[in-house]
């Protein structure tokens, strides 16, 4: 999703542009994007500005092996052994007002 300025005529608005995408067969649906397939949307208002249809002849990539979840992998992962990091002298940075980090 991209928010931004989409000409004078829609200044003032709060506007994104919306990908596509599918899941079908799968639950990783941002592994099947709907290329050129965009929706031009006013925040505010939930109204469709526009719809883009600009990708008819870019195929949908296929959902084999996009599924991440453990249960629906056909192998099982080889896990690695376990690593243990020390830091005798402390860390190498410090970390101020709560969240940023020097």
């Amino acid at each position: 999703m991209s928010l931004g300025w989409y000409g004078k005529k829609e200044e003032g608005r709060r506007l994104i542009k919306i990908g596509c995408y599918t899941k079908k067969d799968t639950a990783n649906f941002y592994m099947r994007p709907i290329e050129g397939l965009i929706v031009l949307l006013d925040m505010d208002t939930k109204e469709v500005l526009e719809i883009l249809d600009q990708g008819r002849n870019i195929p949908i990539p296929k959902a084999t092996n996009t599924d991440y979840r453990y249960s629906a992998r056909q192998q099982k992962l080889n896990l690695v052994n376990p690593i243990s990091i020390e830091q005798p002298k402390g860390p190498s940075f410090v970390v101020e007002d709560e969240h940023m980090v020097k």
